[in-house]
């Protein structure tokens, strides 16, 4: 796992290497791996694969590099032994940065978060500008309503202001803590840099906004959130909560 460029994607493909990438998910889900199957340079498109027979998909650069910004070019190479003499110095020690913070995210994800905070720690001290590091150790932090996850997101915005999930991150601290304020904005973040990429966030944000009395702009998002998020467990409940809502 490293950090990358459309040129090295290019160049993996052409040593015979077909990367994967970490792409903004869509419905419930904050992220998928997008294999990269080839290019077409005049066309200037990335061919993804699709796991349906005979089955191709197109991105145009420029989209491809707008989606990819939000999860700061991260990508998954699996490179055989025998050719590892391919991969630079640098590439290797960002490598290094970066699967630890997976590793780090993992221990996070499975309950394990002081294992997680000692990982990432020291991901972030091999690169600190790993934003993927920073914004999963405010996310640590975040866990145990630490304040000092604010830094850790702030860090990781100010490297990549595209950054999606530590946009989202704060925001869902700021809630946590009561500050409406603040969530309301970071949350608006978000959704102005990718609209369509995560159905829930718009119910966090319409919880912020119910607290600051904006009732209006409150029952908007949670409308877009059953809109965005077609599988949502608590259909039934955000159908009637919007009844309640005086405008």
């Amino acid at each position: 796992m490293t950090k990358s460029t459309i040129k090295d994607l290019i160049k993996w493909i052409d040593q015979g290497i077909p990367p994967i990438v970490i792409f903004p998910g869509l419905y419930d889900l904050p992220q998928h791996a997008l294999l990269i199957s080839g290019y077409n340079d005049s066309e200037k498109k990335i061919l993804t694969y699709i796991p349906q027979p005979d089955t191709t998909g197109y991105i145009p650069y420029s989209k491809f590099s707008s989606e990819w910004e939000q999860e700061d070019n991260i990508a998954i190479i699996l490179i055989p032994k025998d050719m590892k003499n391919l991969i630079s110095k640098n590439e290797l020690q960002s490598t290094r940065s970066y699967s630890l913070s997976f590793e780090a995210e993992r221990d996070f994800s499975e309950g394990h978060l002081e294992s997680a905070i000692k990982k990432v720690t020291e991901s972030v001290k091999i690169d600190k500008n790993n934003v993927y590091g920073w914004s999963l150790l405010g996310s640590c932090y975040s866990e145990t309503c630490n304040k000092e996850c604010i830094n850790c997101f702030t860090k990781a915005i100010k490297l990549n202001s595209n950054y999606f999930l530590a946009l989202r991150g704060i925001g869902n601290f700021y809630l946590k803590t009561k500050d409406y304020q603040n969530a309301e904005k970071y949350y608006s973040q978000a959704i102005n840099l990718n609209p369509n990429r995560y159905g829930p966030i718009y119910k966090n944000r319409a919880f912020s906004r119910l607290e600051l009395n904006k009732n209006d702009e409150a029952k908007q998002d949670l409308i877009m959130y059953l809109e965005k998020t077609p599988n949502a467990q608590d259909r039934q409940q955000i159908t009637e909560a919007l009844k309640s809502i005086s405008i």
